[in-house]
Order: C-alpha cells, then sequence, then structure tokens
C-alpha cells in the first residue's frame, strides 16, 4: 500500500543550508531635517519621524545646522541612511570641494566642510573615543592637518569588464567603483601611474577580475604591489617588467591570496630616508 507523501515544512534556510536572511524593507521616504551633528563617518546626523516612528539619520555630505531635503534608502545600524537631495539652508562651514569626483568617489568623507572647522572636529571625535574608554582626563591636541598633494600611500583598485578597466576607489559604502584620472590628495609621482597602471592592467587582468594596487611613494621612486588571483604567465611577468622600465616604479610584486608577496620586477630597492639614513 502506498503511503502519501510526507509534508515538509519550510526549515527557513537556502539550499546550502544556510539559515535565510530577513530583509528589511526600509520606506523610501522624502524628509525635511535639520542637522544636529556629525558621525564618526562625515555623515550629517538627524532625526525624523518615519511611519510615526522616530529614526536617526545619516545623510553623506550635509552639515550641522543645515536643513536639507532627504530620502532614506537603506537600514544602518540603529537608524537610516538617507541620501541628500537639496541643501535647503546651506552652513556658512560649507565650502566648494575641490576633487571633481568628491560626490560619486567615496575616498573622502568631508572635503564640503572648511578646514578650519575639521580640525576641531576631530580633535573632538578623539577625545569621545577616548572618554568612552575611561580616558576623559587626557589632554587632546588639535590634529595636524596635511596639505593637497602630499599623500605617499594610496590603494587603488580595479575590476575588469570585457576589455575595459576601471581604476580608481570604491564609491561611498559600496563595491562599485569610481574611475579617476587624478587625485588632489597624492604627491604628483603617484598621480603619474594612474594612467599606465590602467592600461596595464588590462592587459593583464581576466575578464570580472578584481585587484587591488597598493603604492608607495618612496624617495628613490614608487614600490607597487599587486593584489589578485592567480600568479601571472610569462606575458603577464614580461609586462609588468615593462611597466616598471617605463615608469617612475622601481619595484612591483604580486599578492595572491593567502600567500606573500612574490616580486616580480625590481630595478634598485626602493628607499625612504629617515633623518639622512637611507631605510628599504
Amino acid at each position: 500500500m502506498s503511503r502519501p507523501p510526507k509534508k515538509h515544512r519550510s526549515s527557513g534556510r537556502n539550499f546550502k543550508g544556510r539559515r535565510k536572511r530577513s530583509v528589511a524593507q526600509v520606506p523610501k521616504e522624502a524628509v525635511e531635517v535639520t542637522i544636529s551633528g556629525l558621525g564618526a563617518q562625515g555623515d550629517g546626523l538627524a532625526k525624523a519621524e518615519i511611519q510615526t516612528r522616530s529614526q536617526n539619520l545619516y545623510i553623506a555630505g550635509a552639515l550641522p545646522g543645515e536643513t536639507v531635503r532627504a530620502q532614506t534608502v537603506a537600514k544602518r545600524g540603529d537608524g537610516l541612511v538617507a541620501q541628500l537631495l537639496e541643501v535647503i539652508t546651506p552652513s556658512t562651514q560649507r565650502v566648494e570641494p575641490n576633487c571633481p569626483y568628491f560626490a560619486s568617489c567615496g575616498g573622502c568623507a568631508l572635503q564640503h566642510l572648511d578646514p578650519k572647522a575639521y580640525g576641531p572636529w576631530k580633535r573632538e571625535r578623539v577625545a569621545r573615543v577616548l572618554a568612552q574608554r575611561g580616558f576623559g582626563d587626557v589632554d587632546v591636541f588639535d590634529p595636524i592637518l596635511i596639505g593637497e598633494g602630499t599623500r605617499r600611500r594610496v590603494t587603488f583598485s580595479a575590476l575588469k569588464r570585457g576589455k575595459h578597466v576601471t581604476f580608481g576607489f570604491n564609491a561611498r559604502s559600496s563595491h562599485d567603483l569610481v574611475a579617476i584620472d587624478k587625485c588632489p590628495l597624492l604627491v604628483d609621482g603617484l598621480n603619474t601611474l594612474i594612467a599606465p597602471l590602467n592600461t596595464a592592467m588590462a592587459g593583464i587582468l581576466k575578464d570580472g577580475a578584481r585587484a587591488r594596487v597598493s603604492i608607495t611613494g618612496c624617495d628613490n621612486g614608487a614600490d607597487v604591489l599587486i593584489e589578485a588571483g592567480a600568479a601571472p604567465g610569462l606575458e603577464a611577468r614580461e609586462a609588468l617588467a615593462a611597466f616598471v622600465q617605463n615608469t617612475s616604479a622601481v619595484r612591483l610584486g604580486w599578492k595572491e591570496e593567502g600567500l606573500a608577496p612574490e616580486p616580480i620586477a625590481q630595478e634598485v630597492a626602493p628607499l625612504i630616508y629617515l633623518s639622512g639614513v637611507p631605510v628599504e
């Protein structure tokens, strides 16, 4: 006698055996709010009634004292991320960002804030973190702020789609990449490597592959490290060696995940000078 089929109750797990995650629905609502402060990541902080509930809002690009219109787009911690739609009443501390990529690139958060206000905000952040850990009586000095064109270290990301490579930085809170030609924070020696690195990545990466490219500007040239998939083949190694020969780079290495970096090409040892002493 055949038995009736068993009724199976859903286990709440997907086909790989992992428990399914419930995705919270975020109400897409436009609100007008006044910004009360800046968060740890440089977001404007505000509160708003969203569906009869008071919610903390995090609004990138908004400054304290401003009245803005924003639309909620995602959940974040104890509140909601909101996209800035309009600055109704701008702050007197708002300035024009010097970087053309600021609106899309996630590398900088507060280029729209007057540098005279940025220093005190940074100092207050340090003092608050120390106080939360029991060091409220510690003197915190004003930060030493460096100007544009002085940063000697940078990590770029690269993604190949078809024959095209997007080379630049991640967008804010995203894995999407923003292609850049120049970063105003970097020393000239690092900016001059962006175009040839883009070309090199186009010839080396496979379709769909990502890579991280870290560069340190040394006193005698640039030290480059590529973090990507499998070790490059002979043709790719020759292209990387040519890159070192034809640019200001003096060394290039390749790092597979979980392995130590492998030197690919080196003309001389990259050096920095500390109190007149050369250090590799």
